[in-house]
């Protein structure tokens, strides 16, 4: 069961939406038999630790977080960063980090993650260069423009198509939620929180953007120059720009 925490919105955090991060570690002490294969790990009730497919190395776990907003949302990533590394856990090449943002109240969750999809696809090229490339020849983290023509994202859009991809996936009929993968796994607080901040802004972006705008930023070859258009379009904060 999910456990949602509302926390007080901030400056670092400002969003009026529910956020749930899963962070994915390996290498860590060797854990035990069930129930309670980690009691080394140590976390407040509503954290969630379980095994995945994708961890492939050794001792791996994943930590997935009560859905949080605001103050609470800083808590949470910065309690599971800290525990993580206490018991000496390392990110490795099939790890990755997954945000689900909430959209529940929204009545167009569809054409919103249409329209999310098509500005994810436009600026692919700047998230990527943000991200060790390592993430992008996993299953779970192939950039859209290596398995999506632009002809098929772009008649999705149109037809307000929430099929998704392997790095921004519709999780509404399951959790209610957008799933972002692109991201390899960290354990610096700051990189997980801006990320977060970063896809806030963009989702609430999608609700708002006009075609001709996306057009122009698909055209733009020059990442210096997108990220120029991108600040005045979304618009992003100094701290997003330096992020």
């Amino acid at each position: 069961m999910i456990v949602f925490k509302t926390g007080t919105l901030t400056a670092a955090m400002p969003f009026d939406r529910f956020v749930g991060v899963e962070i994915e570690v390996e290498k860590g002490p060797k854990p035990g038999v069930s129930p309670n294969p980690w009691p080394f790990v140590k976390l407040p009730l509503g954290f969630i630790k379980k095994s995945d497919v994708s961890l492939r190395c050794q001792n791996g776990l994943e930590v997935n977080t009560p859905a949080c907003k605001g103050r609470a949302l800083t808590t949470a990533v910065n309690t599971v960063c800290k525990e993580l590394k206490r018991n000496k856990y390392q990110t490795d090449r099939c790890c990755g980090l997954h945000i689900h943002l909430d959209m529940r109240p929204e009545r167009k969750k569809n054409e919103i993650f249409a329209n999310l999809t098509y500005l994810a696809y436009a600026i692919e090229d700047i998230l990527t260069a943000m991200l060790n490339p390592y993430r992008h020849h996993t299953s779970y983290g192939q950039p859209m423009r290596k398995s999506c023509l632009l002809k098929t994202v772009s008649l999705n859009k149109k037809n307000g198509n929430a099929s998704g991809s392997s790095c921004l996936a519709n999780k509404f009929e399951k959790y209610g939620t957008i799933e972002v993968r692109y991201h390899h796994s960290t354990l610096d607080p700051k990189e997980i929180l801006n990320w977060i901040y970063l896809w806030n802004l963009l989702l609430d972006y999608a609700k708002v953007y006009k075609d001709e705008d996306i057009a122009l930023l698909l055209k733009i070859q020059d990442k210096k120059e997108k990220l120029l258009v991108m600040e005045k379009l979304i618009p992003l904060p100094k701290k997003m720009v330096n992020y």
